[in-house]
């Protein structure tokens, strides 16, 4: 297939919740603002992996609700329809529980069948040519990947 270029919309925000404070407290990016991300699709969908549902899509309405602070950035991709293949292929899998220990212990335990958010947003970015960060997805929080703005518009 041909690549089309396209821009992505990636959200990123900040929840009140315990969970979102211990994401917060625990990243080590140079800030400490968000605590959650997610891919907005024309279709007024997020795509998110979240701990309860791993890869999911959701109404961005309801997604919104549950944050207090939401801002969205957009990256231009050289092979935007590529990356949206491949995001299409990610719903359904599971939550990346051992990245997130791995952290604490400084371990790349990250997998290709399932995700946390921020592993899940770099790895589209990539899939549709965007190469953010050296190594890859793993090991990104919502901070660090908010902090590297390479490829914004």
């Amino acid at each position: 297939m041909q690549k089309q270029p396209g821009t992505a919309r990636i959200l990123v925000c900040r929840s009140h919740t315990i969970g979102g404070a211990l994401i917060r407290h625990f990243d080590n990016g140079p800030t400490r603002n968000w605590s959650h991300g997610g891919i907005l699709l024309r279709n007024d969908h997020v795509i998110e992996a979240t701990t309860l549902h791993g890869v999911r899509a959701i109404h961005v309405e309801p997604w919104r609700q549950r944050y207090s602070r939401i801002e969205i950035l957009k990256f231009v991709l050289p092979d935007k329809a590529g990356a949206d293949r491949w995001l299409a292929e990610q719903v359904g899998k599971g939550y990346d529980y051992l990245a997130v220990f791995g952290r604490l212990f400084r371990a790349d335990w990250h997998a290709e069948d399932r995700w946390h958010c921020w592993e899940l947003i770099e790895a589209y970015l990539r899939a549709g040519g965007l190469q953010r960060w050296r190594d890859g997805p793993q090991r990104i929080t919502p901070n660090m990947g908010y902090s590297n703005l390479f490829g914004v518009q």
